[in-house]
């Protein structure tokens, strides 16, 4: 082995330990990026948390604007379903709740709607979770396809 030969060998050798650690270095980055992502998040959501006093009542008082309750599937006696950590809202574990709910809705809707519309008409009134409802209810077969994009909605859902 000359001498241009090993220098050639040893330059190869550094330059691939060096693109190996750059490779896991951003690989770190972005997990720390991600891991982060919600309190980014959180804060972008209301601006105002970001003012000094209100750092200090988070402190103190634990993280206030997170829903109390059910947390992560946890039940407790006084909600009747499962709590979304995220936003607040319960969503009811039997289906009569929910035809219940969106019964005046299907009225307004008529006999047969597109998907689109009824979602656009759920999330205007406020109805919480319109996407994972709509998905429950063509599941549970109370939204029976009777044409191409047009359903129709049952009270007793299809066997």
């Amino acid at each position: 082995m000359n001498e241009t030969s090993s220098i050639d060998y040893v330059g190869s050798l550094v330059m691939a330990l060096t693109g190996t650690f750059v490779v896991f270095l951003v690989l770190i980055l972005v997990a720390v990026i991600i891991s982060q992502l919600s309190n980014v998040l959180w804060l972008w959501e209301k601006p105002e948390r970001m003012l000094p006093g209100n750092w200090a009542r988070r402190k103190k008082d634990g993280d206030g604007d997170k829903p109390s309750g059910d947390v992560g599937g946890e039940r407790s006696e006084s909600s009747p379903g499962f709590q979304f950590p995220t936003c607040g809202h319960t969503y009811p574990e039997n289906n009569r709740e929910i035809v219940d709910a969106w019964m005046p809705m299907f009225e307004k809707m008529g006999d047969s709607f597109r998907l689109m519309d009824l979602y656009k008409e759920a999330r205007e009134s406020g109805l919480p979770h319109p996407h994972l409802t709509i998905c429950r209810l063509r599941r549970e077969n109370y939204l029976i396809q009777v044409e191409n994009q047009l359903y129709t909605f049952r009270r007793e859902p299809e066997e």
